[in-house]
């Protein structure tokens, strides 16, 4: 393994991502009326997010230092980059007619809810939420 190239490439992921959430703060308190662009900083701040998270988890290669290369975190949060990546590109990116527009935030809205009612039903099968949680997703379904 060439230390130096992983060093600079380290280097270069973390400016990456501290710039990134710098952008996502400096955006955060504007109005953004339609859908795709609010859950398009969403899901940036996310990205942004995994990257330091990434970073910090990644081995600095520091003589001397002792670290816990924890590799199946590092693949678990390189995943969920991509993840978040598609994401971005499937809601927000894709020049698609306004119908594909709302057809995918309806699915998108839909699942959260539907997720939403999962956990609750995990965390709390007897929860007085939960009936309401029901309908919420049955009404998303419809939609």
């Amino acid at each position: 393994m060439d230390v130096a190239k992983y060093l600079e490439s380290l280097k270069d992921l973390r400016l990456l991502c501290e710039e990134a959430l710098k952008v996502s703060i400096a955006t955060s308190d504007r109005q953004v009326p339609p859908w795709r662009e609010e859950y398009a900083s969403y899901i940036f701040a996310k990205q942004a997010g995994h990257g330091l998270s990434l970073v910090k988890l990644l081995p600095s290669m520091e003589k001397g230092r002792t670290e816990f290369w924890d590799i199946s975190s590092v693949f678990s949060l390189v995943r969920s980059i991509l993840e978040t990546y598609y994401a971005f590109h499937h809601i927000c990116i894709e020049n698609i007619l306004p119908g594909e527009i709302e057809f995918r935030y309806a699915l998108w809205d839909y699942h959260s809810e539907l997720e939403r009612l999962k956990m609750i039903q995990f965390i709390n099968p007897q929860s007085q939420n939960l009936q309401n949680q029901k309908s919420v997703v049955d009404a998303r379904k419809i939609k």
